[in-house]
């Protein structure tokens, strides 16, 4: 039977994907979720990445012991996990986009008990860091069990995660092994919608690397680059001119609009065709002063620690005995732990003067200055981008959304607005599915939804 995509679909679908969606996937074995004829994903296993099938075209291999996949080990492998994969190559790639090494994984949907209905594989590719230097950057590529059945060759979407926490398992790519990732049902929608899907882990994330949340050039260029990196994995239907769509809400929205920002300089040969980002934190002034008082403003001492690591200082040389003290717990920590934690201490109360988030930025120079850095608004992307948003979000203040709509639209960026209900930011995550998932299947079908600027 085939079923017509249209809003009318797509809006109880998806919703009841993303609010009870393990039911739609029935888990009867490992790989339940492949069609009869599909077959089955490998098991993760040592492979060293001087194979050719794990080293990108044109890329030399070394015959140094870090370029290989190390074998598996009671340490390295915990819930799945292989934390060897992790270890930094020497050297690193100079060319973006390069991928490095990568292995099958058997990724999960919310529960270790249900598989993501794809095959997957877990990815390090190069990328570059807002200083300009090559880095590194891990991640998680899906494909659909399925044939495509729309014309042309199946769309790459290349989806920018929320806000994790930054410790190394709160990485993206080792949470869909154990079945904690909430992006999870995002993926899954795009995935059902017949998408490939590639989702970056950012820079620092699992690895030993400095943590890089919110920083705006990191992380719209680890979004790029894994879009460039997953063709070269060699799964079914990815291929360097599939088209390729942008996809972020959150943290992830800001690394989606960061991207559409840079792509024309940067990754210019990608077939980029259009993107969503939603909930984006553009101005990060507005949103610390928004969320400094509130529970979410946890969120906040991970961004004390990358904000510090770009502007060279250490944040706690401005926070008391207990600042320190949360500051450290929160770089090791994931989102619920940390709010669990901290959610009801005033952030006033870590700072060695009693004084505001927005206060010490206001104060500390280094701080001020790399948080005008991390604007977004001040590119333009060249394909057309939807922006959503709740009125009544208790974490991005929708006002400095709507500033970005109009300085991109100002610049003559094909924008397309839309309004959550008056709900607050995570729900809006899950109501805006659906105007997402119909502005890129406007987008395949290359009927992109009118511009709403002016």
């Amino acid at each position: 039977m085939k079923i017509t995509v249209s809003r009318a679909t797509l809006y109880p679908g998806s919703l009841a994907l993303l609010l009870a969606g393990t039911l739609l996937v029935p888990a009867t074995g490992a790989h339940a979720s492949a069609p009869p004829d599909a077959p089955p994903a490998p098991a993760p296993a040592p492979a060293p990445a001087s194979d050719p099938a794990l080293v990108a075209p044109g890329v030399p291999a070394s015959s140094g012991d870090s370029d290989e996949v190390p074998p598996l080990d009671a340490q390295s492998l915990t819930n799945g996990i292989d934390r060897t994969f992790y270890d930094l190559p020497d050297p690193i790639p100079a060319t973006p986009g390069t991928l490095i090494r990568h292995r099958p994984i058997d990724a999960k949907l919310i529960t270790e008990n249900i598989s993501v209905p794809a095959q997957a594989e877990l990815v390090m590719y190069s990328s570059t860091s807002s200083s300009g230097a090559p880095t590194v950057v891990t991640g998680t590529v899906f494909t659909p069990w399925t044939a495509y059945s729309g014309a042309g060759e199946r769309p790459l979407v290349s989806l920018a995660p929320g806000t994790q926490g930054l410790g190394p398992d709160c990485a993206p790519s080792r949470q869909f092994v154990r079945g904690t990732e909430y992006e999870a049902f995002q993926v899954t929608a795009l995935l059902l919608a017949g998408y490939s899907v590639v989702v970056t882990d950012y820079e620092g994330m699992g690895t030993a690397l400095d943590a890089t949340y919110l920083a705006r050039v990191s992380q719209g260029n680890a979004v790029l680059d894994a879009a460039r990196a997953a063709p070269q994995t060699g799964l079914p239907s990815i291929s360097a001119t599939s088209p390729v769509m942008l996809y972020g809400y959150s943290q992830g929205g800001g690394a989606s609009a960061s991207a559409a920002e840079l792509a024309a300089s940067y990754a210019p040969e990608l077939p980029i065709i259009g993107g969503y980002a939603g909930g984006v934190p553009a101005d990060l002034r507005a949103v610390a002063g928004y969320v400094q008082d509130k529970p979410a403003g946890t969120m906040l001492l991970f961004a004390l620690t990358s904000i510090g690591d770009l502007a060279g200082i250490s944040a706690d040389n401005y926070l008391n005995a207990a600042g320190r003290e949360a500051r450290a717990w929160a770089a090791n920590n994931c989102v619920s732990p940390t709010s669990s934690r901290y959610g009801a201490t005033p952030l006033r109360s870590l700072t060695t003067t009693g004084e505001s988030v927005t206060e010490l930025i206001e104060r500390v120079p280094e701080y001020s200055r790399v948080i005008d850095e991390q604007a977004i608004g001040r590119g333009t992307p060249g394909f057309p981008m939807l922006i959503g948003q709740s009125p009544t979000d208790d974490i991005i203040p929708a006002a400095q959304s709507a500033d970005l709509v109009r300085q991109w639209c100002s610049r003559g960026a094909s924008v397309t607005s839309v309004q959550a209900p008056a709900v607050g930011h995570g729900v809006a995550a899950a109501t805006l599915v659906p105007d997402a998932l119909w502005f890129l299947h406007r987008l395949v079908k290359n009927k992109p939804a009118a511009s709403t600027c002016g």
